[in-house]
């Protein structure tokens, strides 16, 4: 008797979260929270996509207009969490329709690859970010808050923006992306560089840094608060930006030209 009560206790105990197993949506295998749709043989599925899907994927059924009204029920009595509790968000959304809000602004999200603009669609935790640099991007991580580095400028043709710099540095305990952007649609063309903190957004205004680009003769000069590398856009003002100067040879064609990149990055005291 003791064991049988032993065991219903634990059915009940963990009764929640196999229930949430059941409440993951047959597509997105996100969670379900509110209209829940179903096939013929009871595959369920979110109401975003019931708009996109026609066809269940587990048995190929067509999908018609069925409610699952059970599943409705069981979402509205548990406490809907946040879809990424596994990367640590403690967080319990009430109502369920705040859970998306959320979810798109939460600090545990997956972050975007710095190259995502360039169609890199790798996301993750910074680690997983550090490693998917080093070894697909081969970028090697520099250990110091100095850094000076010379690059050749070449015209980008018909591309209407594209990298030229993409350096990610390891100093106080946190990792930094500096990158370089050259928008040639422009008139003229337009290079711009920035830094980005790749750790909690919160913290980006512990950090500052000073840019410095040399380029025949002339002297650009920045300083400033890194952007968070879940920001998506760069304002003029958060970034060093100069007009590209061409320079024809012989021929006609472009010359590739030397860029001068120095600069530092230090931790602001704490007043």
């Amino acid at each position: 008797m003791e064991v049988g009560e032993s065991n219903e206790r634990q059915c009940i105990r963990l009764a929640p979260s196999k229930v949430r197993e059941l409440l993951k949506c047959s597509v997105c295998l996100d969670f379900m929270n509110s209209s829940i749709y179903q096939c013929r043989n009871g595959h369920p599925l979110c109401s975003r996509c019931k708009r996109v899907v026609n066809v269940c994927p587990n048995c190929r059924e067509e999908i018609g207009h069925i409610r699952c009204l059970a599943l409705e029920k069981m979402a509205d009595l548990l406490q809907p969490h946040c879809k990424y509790e596994e990367s640590g968000c403690p967080e319990i959304i009430i109502p369920n329709s705040a859970k998306l809000t959320h979810e798109g602004t939460c600090n545990f999200r997956p972050y975007n690859c710095p190259w995502s603009e360039w169609g890199c669609s790798v996301t993750g935790d910074i680690s997983r970010l550090i490693s998917h640099l080093t070894y697909h991007h081969l970028e090697k991580i520099i250990n110091l808050p100095e850094f000076d580095f010379r690059f050749l400028i070449t015209n980008i043709g018909e591309d209407q923006k594209g990298p030229w710099m993409v350096k990610v540095f390891k100093c106080y305990g946190e990792y930094f992306c500096l990158q370089g952007v050259a928008y040639s649609n422009r008139s003229p063309p337009v290079y711009m560089a920035f830094l980005r903190f790749m750790g909690n957004p919160a913290d980006v205004g512990n950090y500052g840094y000073k840019l410095e680009i040399e380029w025949d003769r002339m002297k650009f000069t920045f300083e400033g608060t890194p952007i968070s590398v879940r920001q998506a856009s760069v304002e003029n003002d958060e970034a060093l930006i100069w007009m590209k100067i061409m320079k024809p040879c012989f021929g006609g064609r472009t010359m590739s030209q030397e860029l001068g990149v120095r600069g530092r990055i230090w931790k602001k005291s704490a007043v």
